[in-house]
């Protein structure tokens, strides 16, 4: 009777152990870098279909708000030869950011291309 407990208790703290592990993994970098150049060639790259960009950043209410309706409409045209993308514009030292937005992308399950802006974004847009 007791090893079947120990036994139980094992396999239950293993199932969460391997759950907080997965947990954690939320913060995988789905964002791949960019500077302007790069992100001048990577959207020539797309050429010619129709290119839809969110750009958005964790500290932008409105943008988080509206990325829901991104999502849907990349599930409902990505047939359609339309590319969606989202730019994210987190502070790229702002480390918290940076992984928050990684966690925002993972719940949202949106599955298409994410790029964060690597260069100062007040010198970027001049």
């Amino acid at each position: 009777m007791y090893s079947k407990f120990i036994a139980i208790y094992l396999l239950t703290l293993s199932v969460c152990l391997t759950s907080s592990v997965t947990a954690t993994n939320d913060d995988s970098a789905l964002m791949v870098p960019l500077t302007l150049d790069q992100w001048n060639n990577k959207l020539s790259d797309y050429q010619p279909r129709v290119v839809v960009v969110d750009m958005w950043a964790m500290w932008c209410t409105s943008c988080l708000e509206r990325f829901p309706e991104m999502v849907k409409m990349h599930q409902r045209y990505k047939d359609n030869d339309i590319v969606f993308v989202s730019m994210n514009l987190d502070d790229r030292e702002d480390t918290e950011s940076i992984n928050a937005a990684n966690r925002f992308l993972h719940k949202m399950n949106a599955l298409f291309e994410h790029f964060h802006m690597d260069e100062n974004i007040m010198h970027t847009f001049e």
